[in-house]
Parts: structure tokens; sequence; C-alpha cells
């Protein structure tokens, strides 16, 4: 493995022991979020989902429902209310857990709830970056299937036989078959360094969502005129 291109841009493959990420796609995840975090280092950054303190040292906030690691925020994305927006957000295969994984009962409305909800914590001009596997939520593929993600942009990556990623259209992808691989054995270590061994599968798909900047606030005026409305009739 080398590099990768996405967007025009050539980035090398991470390659990290922890959750073996040269054999899936943290490959390209991790380095996409690494590069996105650097550039915007000077400014507020949120990460949903703790995954990067797994591989770098972060200074940024993190919100992790499950997650107990000290300086984790742990709290549901859609119950978070900082006192101050964020230039940006990444999330790392995070949102397909989301209302699919809950413990309190699964709520397939709830993903689509939490990408609305966080695009709200963005400054006007911030951006925020969402990878998602295709293949483990049925019903997030299913809503990408129906176009009804709430993203400005949405585009997809596809894994090759020899682990190595290419930029595909999304809908050429939806076109082909988005089912995991069958299981695989392999290695990782655990949070405290031991290494254990992880049956997982491949993820052929790789979807990544932008979303630039938080809605003007005309368009909060009008949503919360419309619910008035709504409320009052």
């Amino acid at each position: 493995m080398a590099n990768f291109k996405f967007q025009g841009q050539e980035y090398k493959y991470f390659t990290g022991s922890y959750n073996d990420c040269r054999h899936n796609e943290r490959a390209v995840e991790v380095a996409l979020a690494i590069d996105l975090v650097n550039k915007y280092k000077s400014g507020r950054i949120l990460e949903v989902g703790d995954v990067l303190s797994n591989y770098i040292s972060i200074s940024h906030d993190v919100v992790d429902k499950y997650e107990k690691r000290k300086g984790v925020i742990q709290q549901d994305v859609v119950d978070y209310s900082p006192t101050e927006n964020y230039d940006l957000i990444v999330s790392i295969s995070t949102f397909e857990h989301v209302g699919w994984d809950d413990k309190e009962g699964r709520d397939p409305n709830k993903v689509l709830q939490a990408i609305d909800r966080t695009r709200w914590l963005l400054k006007e001009a911030g951006l925020m970056v969402v990878t998602m596997p295709l293949g483990y939520n049925d019903n997030l593929d299913q809503t990408v299937r129906e176009h009804r993600l709430p993203f400005d942009k949405l585009l997809c990556m596809k894994r090759d036989d020899y682990n190595g990623w290419d930029e595909i259209g999304l809908d050429a992808a939806l076109e082909m078959d988005t089912s995991r691989e069958p299981s695989f054995t392999g290695m990782m270590r655990d949070s405290n360094g031991n290494e254990i061994s992880l049956n997982t599968v491949y993820t052929r798909f790789l979807l990544i969502g932008y979303i630039f900047g938080r809605p003007p606030r005309k368009q909060v005026k009008a949503v919360f005129t419309a619910t008035m409305d709504a409320e009052a009739g």
C-alpha cells in the first residue's frame, strides 16, 4: 500500500496497528480525518465518536455516548449543546451506529436526526466531514439509495481486491453489491496495547459526506415560523 487519490489530492494510506487499519476502511478515513484536523488546528474542532485518540495525540473536543475515556464528552450527539460552535466537525465510522446499536432500542430515523442536529453545531463558514461504510446499517443504506441523507455533498470510495481504495461515483456504487465480504481473522491492539484476535468483515464501499456550514439565520427563522404556524393550526 502506498498512496491513494481523493478529490484530486494524494494521501498516504494510514496503517496504524489498532483495528488493523491497513486491511479496512480506516486506511482511508483516518488519513482524511488527520489531514483535516491538521488544516484546522488553529480553530475549534469537534469529533463525533472517539476514534482519532487511538492513533494520534488530540486536543479537540470529542463527544461519544458510550466512551468513558477521560476528556470525552459522554453524551448523545443529538443532545449536545456547546457554548460555542465549531470550525470543523469530523466523524469516522460512527453515524452508522446511531439509532442502530442503541441499547434503548433501534430507531431507524435517529441517524438523520443526528446528522441534522450536528450541522447546527457548525459555524456559518464551518465544515463537517463524515465517513460511513455501506453494508452495516440496512436502514442507512436504504436512505442512501433514496438520496435522503442531508449532506451538501456525498462521495464514495471502493475497496479493490488488494486493500487499495479508489474514488467511485455514488450512483455507480449503488448499482453494485454493497454488502460486506465474509469475515476474516486478524490482530489488533486494545486500549492497553495488548494484542487480541479480531474477527471482522471487509467493507467494500465507504461514504464521505460533506456539510458546508450552518444554515443561514433566515432559514432558522423560516423553520421557526413554520413550526409555530403548524402548532397554531
